[in-house]
C-alpha cells in the first residue's frame, strides 16, 4: 500500500468505507474502496459485492481500451498530418 498516499474518508455504504487517495509516482487522485468482510457476511452481501467488483472491472477494461484507441487515434492523426 505504499504506491498510495491516504488522504480522507469521503463515503461510508453498508460494506465498508470509500477514501480519497493520491498515487505516489504519478500525484493522480483515485478513490478508494475498502470492503469489511465481517459486515458483508454479516449481511449476506457475498453475492452484492462480487458483482459490484465484477462490475467494476469490466467499466475498467472498457475505459482502458477507449484509452488505447485515443492513443492510437493520435498517432495515425501524426501520421496523417506530419
Amino acid at each position: 500500500m505504499t504506491d498510495f498516499s491516504v488522504h480522507r474518508i469521503i463515503g461510508r455504504g453498508g460494506f465498508g468505507e470509500v477514501f480519497g487517495c493520491r498515487k505516489v509516482d504519478t500525484g493522480k487522485m483515485y478513490a478508494m474502496k475498502c470492503l469489511d468482510m465481517k459486515r458483508i457476511r454479516l449481511k449476506q452481501g457475498e453475492s452484492l459485492a462480487l458483482n459490484e467488483r465484477k462490475m467494476l472491472q469490466a467499466v475498467s477494461e472498457v475505459r482502458h481500451h477507449k484509452c488505447l484507441e485515443q492513443k492510437r487515434l493520435n498517432k495515425i492523426k501524426k501520421c496523417l498530418l506530419g
